[in-house]
């Protein structure tokens, strides 16, 4: 991430702070974004300083660049349906609970990443690129919600959210009460209207001791979330019979 973006955003963070003391949040912020969580696009964009050389990455770039060319841009004054993130502890139940969803709305799938990009992921075998592929991945796929959400409402299976969630999870020993500033959603992402959450966790016998630790964490993260709002869902009884 470039000094003058993480400066930026700490900044904001800590202006925007009033009733909870986080001293620690620039150091968090640095350990978060080592699990691939980028807090804008410039700080995305920066992993790929070093490789523009490289063929694959300017295919990417080219690519998104030719697709979106507004890609980072949140406003959309035409707007006239909602875009809706739904996000789970299991990808297949967020996914089918996703798929329901828009089936008895009508909306589009939004894929993250889009399909288009599927095929190159192969190609980014350094962490680091890889990393920041799929943050890109992530901005590619809002702004297909962004364009769709002015004719039909647009729904997305695992967004930038869950990413953080699981960072949060991992970083923080004790995660932050809803008043932390670490809730923050990028201002240059196109933020859902609303996020469901998938709630089908439940404790095993077999469970390991990390997996214990860490699921109730990053559960609570959903639930301190406020901006997008995030609503829990934990009766799909009907779903079960459901298949994509």
């Amino acid at each position: 991430m470039s000094i003058v973006c993480n400066i930026l955003f700490v900044v904001i963070l800590i202006k925007c702070s009033k009733s909870y003391d986080e001293p620690d949040l620039p150091e968090k912020l640095k350990e978060i974004e080592n699990y691939g969580v980028y807090f804008n696009l410039n700080s995305t964009l920066e992993c790929y300083r070093n490789y523009y050389q490289l063929p694959v990455v300017k295919v990417l770039l080219n690519e998104l660049t030719h697709r979106y060319p507004d890609i980072g841009l949140v406003q959309n004054p035409n707007k006239n349906h909602p875009f809706i993130a739904v996000e789970g502890v299991h990808r297949k139940t967020r996914n089918i609970v996703g798929y329901f969803l828009a089936k008895k709305m009508g909306a589009d799938i939004v894929y993250n990443p889009p399909q288009f990009m599927v095929s190159m992921g192969a190609n980014f075998s350094d962490l680091t690129l890889r990393k920041a592929f799929f943050g890109l991945g992530g901005y590619a796929a809002a702004c297909t919600a962004r364009q769709l959400t002015r004719t039909v409402p647009a729904i997305i299976t695992g967004h930038w959210m869950s990413q953080m969630a699981f960072a949060i999870a991992k970083v923080y020993d004790r995660v932050p009460p809803p008043e932390s500033k670490i809730y923050t959603w990028p201002a240059d992402l196109y933020m859902p209207d609303i996020v469901f959450f998938v709630n089908s966790y439940k404790k095993k016998p077999t469970e390991s001791k990390a997996q214990a630790e860490f699921l109730p964490k990053f559960l609570q993260v959903f639930r301190n979330w406020r901006h997008p709002p995030v609503f829990e869902i934990k009766e799909y009884l009907p779903l079960r019979g459901y298949r994509q």
